[in-house]
């Protein structure tokens, strides 16, 4: 499963076997997409997500249809990852006509794909249950090492977050492209440990999450900023409260956190924030102090 084929292959079954197809349905179905698939092929794709993905795709003699079978928790966020393993592969597959791609593409903030060179070993460390040695640039100096235990990763907005505990059980959450240093030991921490640890960071998550309410937002942005918000919201709440030839209006009702902060920071002057006070007083805060970087 390391060629763009294969990737494209699995998604494209996974998608049609949910509606229990028979070979001839799931053949057409794969042939709309670019891709002959013989009976030999299917059945080692069907081998191949039974024995790398943990996925049982079935074949149902009587009724000569395909599909899961049992599906078990975690199967969303597994397909959830080969997809973004399949635009992964598919980007780096013919980098000679990436650039054609950029201008039909609405990307977010650059610098959140940053670190994911760590994301594998971090992945692996927390499986594993291996202690981690993290450094981080602060300033142009790095940071004295920190020794964490790996929990988990977490993805919000494609921003990759992880969420280890110290040798105190004392929580922590490292953007990875803060990382500046990973080093994965062979010292592991027992289970017994991975699973408290877990426990008490889902609980204070929990804890927190249900403590931080979603406020409404108001932005008023650029006439050019508010067309690409139009095609690409920032949030599932955004609408329109006024549009006009030079501004738009836009509210959202959603957590007002980090991840939204910076990125109505990479907006800079497209982009002004009308509610909450607390958030207009934090922007405002923040471009003065990089207005006074350039005099």
């Amino acid at each position: 499963m390391t060629t763009t084929g294969k990737l494209q292959r699995l998604l494209l079954i996974l998608d049609r076997v949910r509606q229990a197809p028979s070979f001839a349905q799931l053949q057409d179905h794969l042939q709309r997409h670019g891709i002959a698939l013989s009976s030999r092929t299917l059945q080692r794709d069907v081998e191949l997500m039974r024995a790398t993905l943990g996925l049982d795709v079935r074949y149902d003699r009587e009724t000569n249809t395909y599909h899961l079978s049992g599906a078990r928790p975690g199967h969303d966020g597994l397909i959830a990852l080969v997809e973004r393993a399949s635009l992964g592969e598919l980007l780096t597959a013919n980098t000679a006509h990436l650039k054609d791609l950029v201008p039909v593409l609405d990307l977010q903030e650059g610098n959140r794909l940053l670190g994911l060179v760590h994301w594998l070993p971090l992945a692996k460390a927390a499986h594993e249950r291996r202690w981690v040695n993290v450094t981080r640039m602060v300033g142009e100096k790095t940071s004295p090492a920190l020794r964490l235990k790996p929990l988990r990763l977490r993805e919000q907005g494609g921003h990759w977050t992880l969420v280890a505990h110290d040798a105190n059980d004392r929580p922590s959450e490292i953007g990875l492209e803060q990382i500046h240093g990973l080093q994965v030991t062979t010292a592991r921490f027992p289970a017994s440990a991975s699973k408290t640890s877990s426990g008490r960071t889902t609980a204070r998550t929990s804890a927190r999450t249900n403590a931080t309410t979603a406020e409404r937002v108001v932005l008023r942005t650029t006439a050019t900023l508010g067309a690409q918000l139009a095609r690409a919201p920032l949030h599932p709440t955004q609408k329109v409260l006024k549009q006009g030839p030079e501004s738009h209006l836009y509210e959202l009702t959603l957590t007002v956190d980090e991840t939204l902060f910076r990125t109505l920071m990479g907006q800079g002057a497209e982009v002004r924030v009308m509610e909450p006070s607390s958030l207009v007083k934090r922007i405002a805060k923040a471009h003065k102090a990089a207005a006074k970087q350039y005099k």
